[in-house]
């Protein structure tokens, strides 16, 4: 492999017809001195790291027919000396920085047969003139900024046997012109804002190879003659809004290797869409709403590696002859209403990596197997009817990495055999099942563990005493809802990488440690609810800068709550830093060779608004702190309110006393407000009617007294039993305020000193009305006042 800058010298091999330098570590500019060769015709400097050379040097190459310069480092406009360049038949400069639009003076090029300019910064939109470059065979302009429509007079580039313009801005529907290519075998339109639907003629007289409709917003049906050429081996039409049901020619299209239709409205029988596709490698049509049942014919297809039908409405058993379905390594069939037992040939899937068959009505036990030669390393069974004790074929799987069993009827212990002959398992979900007994210390062998959920079982006991610190990989812990005894877990200490912790719902006792303030960093979710822990609220726990989510309601905790959780840092901004919600998907491979899953569904049950919900996908939606049903006393700290992240608060239930804090107004995400059954006292603070989403509030069982704020949505709040027994309070909702024994004076003072004043203007208006009326009225008053006038007027002028 070549190293540094290409020498100048190479100029003058006045020669030299073929230089082909490229897939090396070349350097620096491109020396202008290589324009000058005299016969060169065939250039190809790809993938280097060449620079901009100094055209003003560079000389229009006459001879060259073939020029490639893809991925390296030019930038600026197109080339100019390559316009020049008339004899061109073939020319890539993809994988660059090349910006501006694209030039006119490619007209230029006449003979150019080949245009490869993809994954620039290209601008503006696809010329009109690209319809009269008659000879050009492939246009690649994928991966720039182009925008606007395609021209219709794309129809007349009737050589055209590639049109990638994937991954830009352009939009409107596809011209009907594009059917008049006659000679297209290769179409990529993926990823870009295409709306409307595709011309039905599509494909019509066509011998198609390629086609992508993939990541746009074009809608109604797929045309039905995109195979007219029987050639079709990649077609996908994914994430769009296509409707209607599946075309005929999946069905008979032999040449297909792979299709790809997930994230559409597809409706229709699957078993009348795709017939026998010996060559089929990828087949994807999930998230549609396609139905009927698998067809037993689909065993001739075993070429298929990966077949994707989950999120349908696919029902009915699977048929033993799936089981011929040998190169499967990806199967998906979750989300579904497929029911009945497995076949007993299921694990002849030799070359299986990822099994998904969760959210669907499988009943029964899953079958045995006697291979030792499975490769499976993701096995997704949960949210079905299975049942029996733990599957003994799961020992067969070494590599597995994944394990969710959650939501069946299992039962009976966990061997211990799972912490030795699954060594790599770094996901084990068994919730919701029938699961009893003790952990088996063996689990601690576990080291690359990170996800264990053992909820809603009936297990019992102390838990994991024997797991080593230094091995704790775990990311998320879950044991809530079994018969768990003895103190808080103390083999989590050192589990740096802990970011949910769920053991509520159990029978754990004695104090909170301190520790997991400083031993367990990276904490978002600590939910140890309906337990019987004592003691006080560790202090400590304020140092958890990323929890979201703190619940410990339903114990026998005492003391004050610590004004230290000011510093809870996720609670206190708007944007905090949540537990984002995770997706089902494959597993990834670290690095270090150790298998780590990024993907996850993460979930937890929330005390939410008077009912306990879980959440999962919206998990990163909440931040909250349920203290309820414990024995706290003294004030609720004015430090909480600078939580102002905060969605739900509940400390009701407890022995709090003092006032509702002031401020308690700079929640204002907060939705769920409970401090019900408490000994508060004092008002209302106005503050509260400044909560724009409260939705639910509950203040009764206190001491508060006086008016009830009002605001806008305060007044939403209509049931008077959110402030019930509190024998002071009045105002809406509850019964009107009556006056004060002070007020009560000074209103009636004030109705005194109004109707004086009333009185003394009707007199003053009256005694005018009747003085001026006499003279007006009375001819000798007048002309008395007039003289009095007139006297009056002498002495002033005397005096003066």
């Amino acid at each position: 492999m070549f190293n540094g800058s290409i020498p100048p010298q190479l100029g003058n091999l006045s020669g030299l017809v073929d230089l082909r330098i490229y897939n090396n570590n070349l350097a620096d500019s491109i020396p202008h001195q290589l324009s000058r060769l005299p016969r060169i015709m065939h250039l190809d400097l790809g993938s280097n790291f060449l620079t901009d050379p100094d055209y003003r040097k560079f000389s229009p190459m006459p001879t060259i027919t073939f020029l490639s310069l893809y991925l390296n480092y030019l930038t600026g406009s197109f080339p100019e000396f390559i316009l020049k360049s008339g004899n061109i038949t073939y020319l890539d400069l993809s994988q660059n920085n090349i910006s501006g639009p694209i030039p006119r003076s490619l007209l230029k090029l006449g003979k150019l047969q080949d245009l490869r300019v993809g994954d620039n910064n290209l601008m503006g939109g696809i010329p009109k003139f690209l319809g009269s470059m008659s000879k050009l065979r492939a246009l690649e302009l994928g991966g720039n900024l182009l925008g606007g429509l395609i021209p219709p007079e794309i129809g007349g580039m009737t050589a055209l046997q590639v049109l990638d313009i994937n991954t830009n801005h352009l939009e409107g529907e596809l011209p009907t012109a594009i059917t008049s290519l006659r000679n297209l075998q290769y179409l990529n339109l993926f990823h870009n804002n295409f709306t409307g639907t595709i011309p039905p003629d599509l494909g019509k007289g066509l011998s198609l190879i390629d086609v992508s409709f993939a990541n746009n917003n074009s809608s109604g049906e797929l045309p039905h003659r995109l195979c007219d050429g029987l050639v079709l081996q990649n077609f996908t039409a994914s994430h769009n809004n296509f409707s209607g049901r599946l075309p005929s020619f999946l069905e008979n299209c032999t040449s297909l290797l792979q299709v790809r239709l997930e994230g559409n409205q597809f409706t229709g029988n699957i078993s009348e869409v795709f017939g026998v596709n010996p060559n089929l490698d990828y087949l994807d049509v999930s998230v549609n709403q396609l139905g009927g049942k698998l067809p037993s014919d689909w065993s001739q297809s075993t070429n298929l590696t990966r077949l994707r039908m989950n999120d349908n409405q696919i029902s009915g058993n699977i048929h033993e002859t799936f089981c011929r379905l040998t190169s499967l390594q990806e199967l998906d069939l979750s989300n579904n209403q497929l029911t009945g037992e497995l076949p007993s040939c299921w694990w002849e899937f030799k070359l299986m990596l990822a099994m998904d068959l969760s959210n669907n009505s499988f009943s029964g036990e899953l079958p045995i197997s006697t291979s030792l030669g499975l490769k499976l390393q993701s096995l997704r069974l949960a949210n079905n009817n299975f049942l029996g004790v733990f599957p003994s074929v799961i020992e067969t799987f070494r590599d597995l990495v994944i394990l969710d069993l959650g939501n069946n009827k299992f039962f009976g212990d966990i061997p211990s055999w799972v912490g030795t002959s699954v060594p790599l398992l770094t996901v084990l979900s068994l919730t919701s099942n029938n699961f009893n007994g003790v952990v088996p210390p063996e689990l601690s062998q576990l080291s690359n563990l990170q996800v264990l959920d053992l909820s809603s079982n009936s297990f019992s006991g102390e838990i994991l005493t024997a797991m080593a610190n230094h091995n704790c990989s775990l990311d998320s812990f879950h044991l809530a809802g079994n018969g768990f005894a003895g103190a808080f877990p103390p083999f989590l200490q050192g589990c740096k990488l802990l970011a949910t912790l769920d053991i509520g719902n159990n029978q754990f006792f004695g104090g909170i440690p301190a520790w997991i303030g400083s031993q367990l960093p990276s904490l978002k979710i600590l939910r140890l609810r309906s337990n019987n822990f004592t003691g006080q609220i560790p202090p400590e726990l304020s140092r958890l800068s990323e929890l979201q989510l703190l619940d410990m309601a339903n114990n026998s905790l005492t003391g004050s709550i610590p004004v230290t959780f000011r510093k809870l840092t996720s609670m206190r901004h708007n944007l905090p830093q949540l537990v984002q919600p995770r997706d089902s998907a494959p597993l990834k491979i670290m690095a270090n060779g150790r298998p780590r899953v990024d993907q996850f569904p993460e979930r937890v049950n929330i005390s939410w608004k008077g009912h306990e919900q879980t959440f999962q996908k919206s998990i990163g939606l909440i931040t909250g702190i349920d203290l309820s049903c414990n024995r706290l006393t003294e004030n609720i700290p004015e430090e909480l309110t600078y939580l102002e992240a905060l969605r739900f608060l509940n400390l009701s239930r407890n022995d709090l006393s003092g006032s509702i804090p002031e401020r308690i107004g700079r929640l204002e995400l907060l939705e769920f407000l409970d401090l019900s059954c408490n000994e508060l006292s004092g008002g209302i603070p106005p503050s509260i009617s400044n909560l724009p989403a409260l939705g639910v509030l509950n203040l009764s069982n206190n001491h508060l007294q006086g008016r009830i704020p009002t605001g806008n949505q305060l007044q939403t709040l209509a049931d008077p039993s959110i402030y019930g027994n509190n024998l002071g309070l009045c105002g809406f909702p509850l019964s009107p305020c009556e006056p004060t024994l002070g007020e009560g004076i000074e209103d009636h003072t004030k109705l005194i000193d109004l109707g004086l004043c009333y009185s003394v203007i009707l007199g003053i208006v009256s005694g005018f009305w009747l003085w001026f009326g006499a003279l007006f009225f009375l001819e000798k008053w007048r002309f008395c006042f007039l003289r009095s006038v007139d006297g009056l007027g002498v002495k002033i002028g005397v005096t003066r």
